[in-house]
């Protein structure tokens, strides 16, 4: 019987595309752009015949049980923090990587267009359009390392006489950049013979900064050592050049500076080279996280474990992340989860059924609980539901609204006719139309003093390259249905590049909502709480 989620299978690893970094590195433009070819038909050979993506991830159907097993008996207290720049506990965050397995079940979330970035992973293997970017991304990271995936800078360390050559990262001792590759060409270890070395030229801009601690070269050395045949054509293959002038080699200064890059001729490019389809290729789209919606469902249902049924609302569903949390917390209480989301991807037409119906039974099937959740799903826009028949039963009968809905055009889930932000590209109308009518849904259809938790927050609107309150309206909406503003929590997101940046001048983050957690800055994102009173 065939599955419908993926696992990692090694058909990059194993196939002929899986070349060396230095078959990569040494390849012509012609044979290298043969080679991103080559990889292209296979990855969508790959995605249309097994759903498959080419970030197939580690997870094996062991492994996938194996995570909703110890997700089902995680205590998720750690989850709520104290923000150390208010001192207040109201912030939420994900401490684990369990259950984010979830996301194999939705091989389609590498659809999802990040609009700051213009294409998601699909498009850029599948449109051919997209041809130059997906080649300047490849040549970046495969042929010159720009992700320092498969080579390791010369260390001055390595100068030390206590150097341990037992080390990876200490291959030959040496007194200096210019005796490394004479040690390193003739008395390397046998246990280093395969490998080899490149060099990089340093920039005016980081040389203070970038050069302490690595081993360098001048120009005036290279050119002794490759008169001495030390150092050949291939070895400088990949510099780049001063980034400021774009002097070539012959131009620069005697005293121009260069490091010594080395690596094992025989490492191949995958598997580690598919950490770039996740970080360097596109944007990765994050789904919400399960332990915190573990948390979220405990704490806002706890005063409802006595009653028969409890009915949860996700207008939303996104890719399982609150379904997740919501199929462990059924465990102590009878949990009902009604989903909708109109992502067409995210049906199954063999089986008939939902993505969401898919997770649900794998997980009912392979974890031993004491009650499972009982769901109900749609998939119609979340503004129309309304008018779904079917839907209409659950009028005043639901306890608990929570979910994460798009952001306007921050992200293009699937480009139809049924994408909000593609319904309505306009924000107005799309505050009004989508925003809005969905609210009015949630409210009408919540019990008096049910609650609702809506993810939500600000973003910039990539067309105008102005700041889209998506707070402040969702507040005013809300307020104007006569809900009452309980509270808001802080859903601190993921470390990723960047995410760090401070101003020059007030050395504040760059970034509109953050908190500070054990010294780390970390950028969040509202959970607006509110109460429904009549």
């Amino acid at each position: 019987m065939k599955d419908y989620f993926y696992i990692s299978s090694n058909r990059l690893v194993d196939s002929d595309v899986n070349i060396t970094f230095r078959e990569a590195f040494t390849s012509g433009e012609e044979e290298f752009d043969k080679w991103i070819l080559s990889l292209k038909s296979l990855v969508r050979k790959n995605w249309k015949k097994y759903n498959l993506p080419p970030y197939e991830g580690s997870n094996t159907e062991e492994s996938l049980v194996d995570d909703f097993r110890s997700f089902s008996k995680r205590k998720i207290d750690d989850v709520l923090c104290v923000d150390d720049l208010t001192h207040q506990e109201n912030c939420l965050v994900n401490k684990t990587k369990t259950a984010s397995s979830c996301n194999n079940f939705f091989p389609d979330i590498w659809r999802v267009v990040d609009t700051s970035v213009g294409c998601s992973m699909y498009q850029l293997f599948h449109d051919d359009k997209l041809a130059n970017r997906l080649r300047s991304v490849l040549v970046r990271h495969y042929k010159n390392d720009g992700y320092y995936l498969f080579s390791t800078y010369a260390m001055k360390s390595d100068f030390s006489a206590a150097a341990d050559l037992s080390q990876k990262n200490c291959i030959v001792r040496a007194k200096n950049g210019y005796d490394w590759i004479k040690e390193f060409t003739d008395k390397r270890s046998t246990q280093h013979k395969t490998f080899d070395f490149f060099l990089e030229s340093t920039t005016r801009e980081k040389n203070k900064r970038f050069i302490e601690g690595k081993a360098t070269l001048s120009k005036r050395e290279i050119e002794f050592l490759r008169q001495v045949d030390f150092i050949k054509d291939h070895h400088m293959k990949t510099m780049v050049f001063d980034e400021q002038d774009k002097q070539p080699f012959g131009k620069m200064p005697q005293k121009h500076l260069f490091y010594i890059r080395y690596f094992d001729n025989k490492e191949k490019i995958f598997p580690k080279g598919v950490r770039t389809f996740t970080t360097g290729v596109v944007v990765q789209t994050t789904n919400f996280s399960p332990s915190v919606a573990k948390y979220l469902y405990q704490r806002f249902t706890n005063h409802l474990k006595d009653k028969k049924r409890i009915v949860v609302f996700d207008p939303c569903s996104g890719f399982g992340g609150r379904l997740m949390g919501a199929l462990t917390v059924a465990s102590d209480r009878p949990l009902h989860y009604v989903g909708n989301d109109p992502n067409p991807y995210n049906f199954i037409s063999d089986l008939n059924v939902s993505r969401y119906e898919y997770l649900g039974q794998f997980y009912k099937n392979n974890v031993k609980q004491k009650n499972h959740l009982t769901y109900e799903f749609f998939q119609d826009c979340a503004e129309e539901l309304h008018k779904n028949k079917a839907f209409q039963k659950y009028k005043n009968k639901i306890d608990l609204v929570f979910t994460s809905p798009p952001y306007f055009n921050a992200e293009i889930y699937f480009g139809d006719k049924t994408d909000s932000s593609v319904r309505y590209p306009r924000y107005e109308d799309w505050r009004d139309k989508f925003l809005r009518r969905t609210l009015e849904t949630c409210v009408s259809y919540l019990k008096k003093d049910g609650i609702l938790i809506w993810n939500i927050a600000d973003m910039n609107d990539h067309q105008t390259n102005k700041m889209m309150p998506l707070e402040a309206d969702t507040i005013e909406i809300l307020e104007s249905l006569n809900m009452k503003y309980v509270d808001k929590l802080k859903y601190v997101l993921a470390k990723t590049t960047g995410s760090g940046r401070t101003g020059k001048i007030t050395e504040l983050p760059t970034h509109k909502n953050f908190v500070e957690i054990n010294s780390s800055v970390r950028k969040y994102e509202p959970l607006l709480i509110f109460r429904k009173n009549k």
